[in-house]
């Protein structure tokens, strides 16, 4: 019988990503994207996706979605939620940009932009903008809308309530440093 080395035991990070992966499907029934969990993971993403996959935690399908295994489920079930968890890095600028572009977009016209429609107010790439809207995503920040027109589809940003809150945080942290 071959003996299997146990994998070493999850660092907090990977227990964040584990968690924010579970969360994921059970929210919406499939696994999650490189992109999506690079809002957890920041810089490290692409190293921890792939140490986690080596650890058996998480594999992914055809599909370039992630999720976890028996063997992840088994990994979190050892660590209780309770456990202390990293603070959340800070948005970006171009993230908080991103906020408060939905917000004021949503006053001026009475309903949600699309990604392209925040490039003119942002001056960034569309590029830049769908990362910083899918990092927003992947923290509860933002939600998106497909919204087809005619032969084209657009994907359409709404804040959530705790973008809302995150916004109103950032204005308040704001005023109070001028």
């Amino acid at each position: 019988m071959k003996n299997r080395r146990r994998p070493a035991p999850a660092t907090k990070l990977q227990l964040t990503a584990l968690r924010a992966i579970w969360r994921h499907e059970q929210t919406t029934g499939e696994g999650i994207t490189k992109t999506e969990l690079s809002g957890v993971m920041g810089d490290q993403s692409a190293s921890g996706i792939r140490a986690l996959a080596e650890k058996g935690w998480i594999e992914h399908e055809g599909d370039h979605r992630w999720y976890l295994t028996y063997e992840g489920v088994d990994e979190l079930e050892k660590h209780p939620e309770e456990s202390e968890e990293p603070a959340p890095r800070p948005l970006t600028n171009l993230q908080a940009a991103v906020l408060r572009a939905i917000d004021d977009y949503w006053r001026e016209h009475g309903r949600a932009p699309s990604r392209w429609g925040l490039r003119g107010s942002l001056g960034h790439w569309k590029s830049s903008i769908t990362y910083a809207a899918e990092s927003l995503a992947a923290r509860g920040l933002v939600t998106k809308e497909t919204v087809s027109q005619g032969r084209r589809e657009t994907c359409r940003l709404h804040l959530t309530d705790a973008g809302r809150a995150e916004l109103e945080r950032l204005t308040q942290s704001q005023e109070a440093a001028e």
